[in-house]
């Protein structure tokens, strides 16, 4: 049996990122994805840095099922700081407002999708990537747009990739 437990992989994260932290002070951030297993640990790690740092970060969270996330993961659900929209990552509603972040951690995650769907994942991934990429040109605002390496991969793929320059290891929307 380890030692190992979720508050202290939260807390050595937290601590990690250390001064790195202060650029999401006042964040507005859209995250697709929020809801799933690596998802969660992101949110736990914003709300654990938020609360210990002051950090007034503002979270909107895409799900498929706000009710089934609520089950999964109350604590998280019921933070001040988070709120969620009910969509799917491939032809969500722009919510309204302004974003300073987008992070797209979204797609259908199952090992028998994979085994026995395995272009329905690719489509959302694809398609759910198009979608997110879309979402990031139309919030001109947003000055620095993250997304994990399968989408800045894809986006490249599609040719939306010269939309995008790498700055900082940070992927920023021109």
């Amino acid at each position: 049996m380890s030692d190992w437990s979720l508050e202290q992989d939260i807390e050595f994260v937290v601590d990690s990122v250390g001064e790195g932290w202060t650029s999401f002070k006042n964040a507005k951030i859209f995250i697709t994805g929020g809801t799933g297993f690596i998802g969660c640990w992101l949110l736990e790690s914003l709300l654990v840095a938020n609360q210990r740092l002051n950090l007034n970060i503002r979270v909107t969270i895409l799900t498929r099922n706000i009710e089934a996330f609520r089950s999964k993961a109350p604590r998280l659900a019921e933070c001040s700081a988070f709120s969620f929209m009910c969509g799917n990552v491939h032809d969500f509603a722009s919510p309204a407002g302004d974003f300073t972040h987008v992070i797209h951690a979204a797609t259908d995650a199952s090992a028998d999708l994979n085994e026995n769907n395995p272009k329905q994942m690719f489509d959302t991934i694809i398609q759910g990537t198009r979608r997110v990429l879309d979402f990031a040109q139309e919030k001109k605002s947003i000055p620095s747009t993250f997304l994990e390496f399968r989408s800045y991969l894809w986006a490249a793929v599609l040719g939306v990739g010269k939309r995008f320059r790498r700055l900082n290891n940070r992927t920023k929307l021109q």
